[in-house]
């Protein structure tokens, strides 16, 4: 404001260092509005140690947590209640696992977190009408912007995208409030669970992460050139970058429900000059396949329970296979004895 009034009312034609400040003033200002440094969290998962040692790992900031704080981990009321406590010192998204929380489901919720806390209880809880879920309703973001750089869980639309990211809060918090889970915005191609986006950028094609930047661009009348999304965990539990950095995908698969082995923590930072660094602290360890968080279905209509089976069979098999295998040898030798062949000696006397 100084700098626009001073150049407003400065005569430059009767003083000639006015047009070198009014440049001055206006770079500074310029960046000043640039705002400060912004750290990215990923999904932790219902795991309180991730988040509090991640958001440590990133320092100082504006700390943005991509959502799906709940499910899979053992204590996701103690991370909600850690996220409550910070109210105003962080930014959360909403996640397709709160929406599936707020929808009634438990199916993903950890089994020790069921013990203790019991089923009726804990669905209670995370619903529209319970504790931590009016607190995600009323706290809990689908969309943040900050400067150039949008926030979402999962992934955009060109189509949503138009909308803008006010919008599109707006219309997603109306639709939950509503009970409105049949709603586009909150069924496979909603911001909470969209993949293809992220998909077709794995698979090399920036075209629709473009169009996405490009009317996000028009909606915010900013220029938007990046999309920082979680959801999907990435390969070798690290960061990637997209599309000559327009898409940043950070899910690393902290959370101590889905990895196995070495404790995962990562901070994404985005400085004061847009510039990415990341922070890393453990070693990666092993995430179990796909059907652990590839099966996530809309509407509530969670694969938990059909995921935890298949992973028992997988287990079953990988154990019983030795087992069969002996077994069979067993059997054929017990054949072959039966079967008599005349030794080779005996065959050659005659």
């Amino acid at each position: 404001i100084v700098s626009v009034l001073y150049c407003r009312h400065t005569h430059t034609h009767t003083h000639y260092h006015a047009p070198m400040i009014c440049v001055f003033l206006l770079v500074l200002a310029s960046a000043a509005c640039a705002g400060g440094r912004v750290v990215i969290i990923g999904d932790v998962h219902g795991d309180v140690e991730a988040l509090k040692e991640s958001i440590e790992l990133g320092g100082e900031g504006e700390v943005v947590q991509m959502g799906d704080v709940v499910d899979r981990g053992p204590v996701s009321d103690v991370v909600m209640e850690y996220v409550m406590s910070r109210k105003g010192e962080m930014v959360n998204l909403m996640g397709n696992h709160e929406l599936l929380s707020l929808q009634g489901s438990s199916d993903y919720a950890h089994h020790e977190e069921l013990s203790r806390l019991g089923v009726a209880t804990r669905t209670h809880l995370f619903g529209p009408t319970g504790k931590y879920g009016q607190y995600i309703i009323s706290n809990f973001k689908p969309l943040h912007r900050v400067n150039s750089t949008v926030f979402v869980h999962a992934g955009l639309t060109p189509q949503h995208a138009r909308l803008g990211v006010a919008e599109l809060n707006k219309q997603i918090r109306q639709a939950i409030e509503n009970g409105g889970w049949s709603d586009d915005l909150l069924t496979g191609k909603g911001p909470l669970w969209y993949r293809g986006l992220l998909n077709k950028a794995t698979a090399g094609s920036c075209i629709e992460l473009y169009e996405v930047l490009k009317f996000l661009s028009i909606a915010e009348g900013v220029k938007i050139d990046r999309l920082v999304v979680g959801h999907t965990i990435q390969s070798g539990q690290k960061v990637a970058e997209y599309c000559k950095g327009g898409l940043l995908a950070v899910d690393v698969g902290m959370s101590n429900g889905t990895l196995i082995g070495d404790k995962r923590r990562a901070a994404t930072i985005i400085d004061d000059t847009n510039k990415v660094t990341i922070r890393y602290s453990g070693r990666p360890g092993t995430v179990p396949g796909p059907s652990w968080w590839d099966w996530d279905e809309p509407n509530g209509k969670s694969r938990g329970l059909v995921n935890q089976g298949l992973v028992i069979i997988s287990f079953l098999a990988t154990i019983l296979t030795p087992c069969v295998a002996a077994a069979s040898v067993a059997f054929l030798v017990k054949m072959a004895k039966k079967l008599r062949f005349p030794r080779a000696g005996a065959e050659r006397s005659r």
